[in-house]
C-alpha cells in the first residue's frame, strides 16, 4: 500500500488555484489514483468563462473512477466541487467519448500513470478530439506513439476542425 494510503483523510484541493483549469482536476485525480488518497476540490476551473466541470472533465473522472474503483461526489455537469475516494487500482477495460471538443489525450494522462501500477494490463478506448500535433496529420493513417511502450493511436479523419478520432 502507498504510504499516503494510511492517511485516509482527504487532501483539500482549490481548484481556482494557478491557471484556474482542468489540469489542477487532472494531476488530483491522476495522484489520488497511484497514491490511494482521496480529495476533495472546489473552485473547478473558476478561471474560465464556463466554471465547474465540462464533458471532458467528466470523461477524465468517469475515467479514474473505474481505475481507481472509486466513488466520486460532485461528478455532474457545471459542478464546482468534487470529492474522490479511489478504493484500489484496477486493470480497466473502458470505452469513453469524451465529447465535443474535449481531447482524449487528457484523458489518458489523466488514467496512464495508474494504468502503469495496476496489477495486469488494461485497455482504454477514448473517442475524441486527438491532440493537436496529431490532428495535423488525421487523414486515416495509423501512427505509432514512440512516447510509450505498447501505447498505440488510431487517427480517424473527422469533421471536426481539430480532428477526431480514437486513441
Amino acid at each position: 500500500m502507498p504510504p499516503a494510503a494510511r492517511d485516509r483523510s482527504p487532501v483539500l484541493i482549490d481548484g481556482s488555484e494557478g491557471e484556474g483549469g482542468g489540469q489542477v482536476l487532472r494531476t488530483a485525480l491522476s495522484l489520488s489514483l497511484v497514491t490511494g488518497r482521496p480529495f476533495e476540490i472546489s473552485g473547478i476551473r473558476a478561471g474560465r468563462t464556463r466554471p465547474g466541470l465540462q464533458r471532458q472533465h467528466l470523461a477524465c473522472v468517469r475515467a479514474a473512477t473505474a481505475a481507481g474503483n472509486a466513488d466520486a461526489e460532485g461528478a455532474e455537469l457545471g459542478s464546482t466541487r468534487l470529492r474522490f475516494k479511489p478504493t484500489g487500482l484496477r486493470p480497466l477495460a473502458l470505452t469513453l467519448d469524451v465529447g465535443g471538443a474535449g481531447s482524449t489525450s487528457l484523458v489518458l494522462q489523466t488514467v496512464l500513470p495508474a494504468m502503469l501500477m495496476a496489477e495486469a494490463p488494461g485497455e482504454v478506448t477514448v473517442s475524441g478530439r486527438l491532440a493537436l500535433v496529431e490532428a495535423e496529420i488525421a487523414s486515416g493513417v495509423e501512427v505509432g506513439a514512440d512516447a510509450f511502450d505498447g501505447l498505440r493511436t488510431v487517427i480517424a479523419s473527422g469533421p471536426t476542425p481539430f480532428g477526431a478520432g480514437d486513441v
